[in-house]
């Protein structure tokens, strides 16, 4: 969901719809901002366990202004729907950027972190799904690495951009 405060309630339909959604050990992964971490996680945590904290260490470093911070990481949660399940192998808790992709959307993420958290968290043919489409990094990542995937863009342009992006991925 996007950092602002005033979508602050979405985490509360993010989660509840994970716990509608997700099979038993089911992962929720999302990147969040930090000035509203606390309550974030309270949203989520009412219908999933808190798993881990992982972090996007990045290559540019946006401001926080009210809190004249600059940002060097994202913060990426992960909750699970219970019973609490260890997915299949280790995996490290920190992920490193490269440049930002930012040609198909203002927001874009890069491909990478996506791909390694899809391989770590999912095998193939599972089902993602992607309630925040954007540009379609998620769905373009899963594609690419043989799972499959459902979004939701309430931006047409944005949709747009993502099935085109869709559609040019082998």
């Amino acid at each position: 969901p996007p950092y602002p405060y005033e979508y602050i309630e979405l985490w509360s339909d993010l989660s509840d719809a994970a716990y509608r959604l997700l099979k038993p050990s089911g992962f929720l992964i999302a990147y969040t901002g930090k000035m509203h971490l606390y309550e974030v996680m309270e949203r989520l945590n009412a219908n999933l366990e808190y798993y881990w904290l992982m972090s996007y260490k990045m290559t540019r470093f946006p401001a926080v202004h009210p809190r004249r911070i600059n940002v060097s990481d994202r913060t990426i949660l992960v909750f699970q729907k219970p019973p609490i399940k260890a997915q299949d192998e280790y995996i490290f808790d920190s992920i490193k950027s490269k440049e930002p992709e930012k040609d198909k959307h203002e927001w874009q993420q890069s491909e990478d972190p996506f791909e390694y958290l899809i391989e770590k968290f999912t095998k193939p043919n599972d089902l993602i799904y992607e309630p925040f489409l954007g540009s379609g990094t998620t769905a373009v990542c899963a594609k690419r690495l043989h799972r499959r995937c459902i979004g939701h863009e309430i931006d047409p342009i944005s949709f747009q951009k993502s099935r085109e992006r869709l559609a040019d991925t082998d």
